[in-house]
């Protein structure tokens, strides 16, 4: 759920793979579990309200955030692999995106998860 880059050097040759030990947040998915780990969502106005795993219920978002960080960690879920072309667009769409995300209201969701009853 949190974004992490790594760039420059050797990342910025796509006949390399990046080396093992820059991955930080994830385990390689190869050497994640074969087995998959159950877990459910809970939804409130579209709002995650309650993370339940099989050893555990949790409703606070931090505790939400935290939790299926971890379980995706576990599961080497969230990697990807990109090299970046730079071009003259690119400051125009960085411009275009901060300006989207500075129109999300965050006060307004979390009102709306806090007055969300919660089982």
């Amino acid at each position: 759920m949190a974004h992490c880059s790594y760039e420059a050097g050797i990342l910025e040759d796509p006949s390399k793979p990046p080396p093992d030990g820059m991955w930080t947040r994830t385990v390689d998915p190869t050497k994640a579990p074969d087995t998959p780990t159950d877990f459910t969502i809970e939804f409130a106005k579209g709002i995650p309200v309650k993370v339940v795993t099989s050893d555990k219920a949790v409703t606070d978002s931090v505790e939400i955030f935290r939790l299926l960080n971890q379980i995706g960690d576990k599961n080497g879920v969230g990697r990807i692999d990109i090299v970046e072309v730079l071009s003259p667009r690119h400051d125009e769409l960085f411009c275009v995106c901060a300006d989207l995300l500075g129109r999300i209201d965050l006060s307004a969701s979390r009102a709306a998860a806090a007055t969300t009853p919660r089982a």
